[in-house]
C-alpha cells in the first residue's frame, strides 16, 4: 500500500505533485491545506476524493485521494472525525481481508485546544491498524526537531498511552527550515510492516513543505523464504570438469539433418552429466512474494 502526504498549501497550485504520485506508483494520496472551497471541490483525475474543507474560511482542509484499484476497497469513518478541525477518517480493507485505519487530520500552528481534542480521539477510540498522517505543527526532539512546543508535549503523551510509533526518516519536512512537522505514525502492531518511509526531499512540489512517502507491505505482498537446490561453483572439481566434457564431447556427433531442437536437447544431457559428475550443488534461499 503506497501513500504519499504532503502539506499542499493549495492543492490546485502544487505543481509537481502529479508527476511523484506516478513515479512511486501511489495508490493512496493524503493532503494538508488543500484550500479546498465547500462550494468548490477539489478532484484528482479519477480518484475518489473523501475531503474536509475549511467551513468559515478560506485555507486549511484535508483531503484523501484513493486510486482505483481492486488491491483494496475503503470507506469514510466520519464518526471518528472532529467539527473542530480539517479531517479525513477513513478504513481500508486489503485483499488478505485485513483492515486498516488511515486518519489526515490538520491542526494550525499555536491551536493547544484543538490538538488535545485531536489526541483525546486517538485515545479513545485506540484503533487498531491506525495510520496518522499530518501537519499538526508538532515539534518534539522525538522526531527530530530542534526544539519541542505545546503541540509536540500533547502528541509525545498520545503516542505514549496510545502505542504509536513515528516512523519519520528524521529529514525536514520544510524547505529551508529545521522543522519536522509532517509526520507518519502507526500503530505498533503494523510497525514491522513499513518497509519504507521516506521523505522527498529531492522532489520538487509547489509547496514549501515535503512531500513523505509511506510503503505498508500487505499480507498478500509478504516476502517469503523457499529453499532451492543450485550449483556451487565455488566447490567445483574442474580438472574432473575438463576431463569429463573432453570424454563426453570428443565422439559427439553433429548431424546435419538432426532438427536443432533435438540436437540442443543431447548437449545439453551430456553437459548435464558433466556437471553432475564435477560440481556439487547446494542450498540457497529462494526469496518469494506472495
Amino acid at each position: 500500500m503506497k501513500i504519499l502526504f504532503i502539506n499542499a498549501q493549495s492543492f490546485k497550485t502544487a505543481f509537481g505533485l502529479h508527476d511523484i504520485v506516478e513515479k512511486y506508483n501511489i495508490e493512496i494520496l493524503c493532503v494538508n491545506e488543500t484550500f479546498e472551497k465547500p462550494n468548490s471541490p477539489i478532484h484528482f483525475k479519477d480518484w475518489k476524493v473523501y475531503s474536509s474543507p475549511r467551513k468559515d474560511k478560506t485555507g486549511g482542509g484535508s483531503a484523501i485521494f484513493i486510486k482505483p484499484t481492486l488491491n483494496f476497497v475503503t470507506i469514510r469513518k466520519p464518526e471518528y472525525e472532529l467539527d473542530s478541525i480539517e479531517m479525513v477518517c477513513i478504513e481500508v480493507k486489503d485483499r488478505s481481508n485485513k483492515t486498516f485505519n488511515i486518519w489526515v487530520p490538520y491542526v494550525p500552528p499555536e491551536k493547544p485546544k484543538l490538538m488535545e481534542e485531536l489526541c483525546n480521539v486517538v485515545k479513545k477510540e485506540k484503533l487498531k491498524n491506525l495510520i496518522l498522517l499530518d501537519d499538526l505543527n508538532a515539534k518534539s526532539m522525538e522526531w527530530n526537531n530542534p526544539k519541542e512546543n505545546s503541540h509536540g508535549k500533547l502528541l509525545e503523551n498520545c503516542m505514549t498511552t496510545s502505542n504509536l510509533i513515528c516512523t519519520n526518516d528524521g529529514q525536514y519536512t520544510r524547505r529551508n527550515s529545521s522543522s519536522v512537522i509532517d509526520i507518519v505514525l502507526v500503530s505498533q502492531e503494523i510497525y514491522n510492516s513499513v518497509s519504507d518511509c521516506i521523505t522527498l526531499t529531492h522532489e520538487t512540489v509547489q509547496s514549501d513543505h515535503i512531500a513523505v512517502y509511506l510503503n505498508i507491505q500487505s499480507e498478500e505482498n509478504v516476502e517469503i523464504e523457499e529453499m532451492e537446490e543450485t550449483w556451487n561453483l565455488k566447490k567445483a572439481d574442474w580438472k574432473k570438469w575438463k576431463e569429463s566434457t573432453k570424454e563426453k564431447f570428443q565422439h559427439f556427433i553433429f548431424d546435419r539433418e538432426e532438427k536443432v531442437q533435438d540436437l540442443y536437447n543431447r548437449f545439453e544431457k551430456e553437459i548435464m552429466e558433466c556437471m553432475e559428475e564435477s560440481i556439487p550443488k547446494i542450498e540457497k534461499k529462494k526469496v518469494l512474494c506472495t
